[in-house]
């Protein structure tokens, strides 16, 4: 994840800052996890603003895969499952395919919105 984070910082030039837990994912949920994290960062270079954090988190069996920005956040009416954005869509059906769901939040550190995807192994 570090890697695919460095090539997309310089890619999209922004800083992108990864935090993670240590663990095992099988190899079958490797390709949606980087397709997931692929497009909610460009997603955040694109429509957010500043650094982008990214965490992947275990809890409990429970993987959370988190972006956030610092930009001006998310509309109130926001509704991830129902944007007509391909981007959205993509990945609301990886988030299924992994047996999980795709959630959306202002960023807990401040300004800018949070795209977060959980699902139990």
């Amino acid at each position: 994840m570090h890697r695919l984070c460095a090539d997309l910082s310089g890619i999209l030039e922004t800083p992108i800052e990864v935090h993670g837990d240590e663990g095992k994912v099988p190899t079958t949920r490797i390709q949606p996890i980087g397709l997931i994290l692929n497009e909610l960062v460009t997603n955040a270079a694109k429509h957010g603003a500043g650094r982008i954090d990214v965490k992947y988190r275990i809890m409990d069996g429970t993987h959370e895969l988190s972006v956030c920005d610092e930009g001006q956040g998310l509309a109130n009416d926001f509704n991830p499952g129902g944007s007509s954005g391909l981007g959205m869509k993509v990945v609301t059906t990886l988030a299924k395919q992994l047996g999980g769901q795709m959630t959306t939040q202002a960023n807990p550190a401040g300004q800018g919105a949070c795209f977060k995807v959980a699902y139990r192994m």
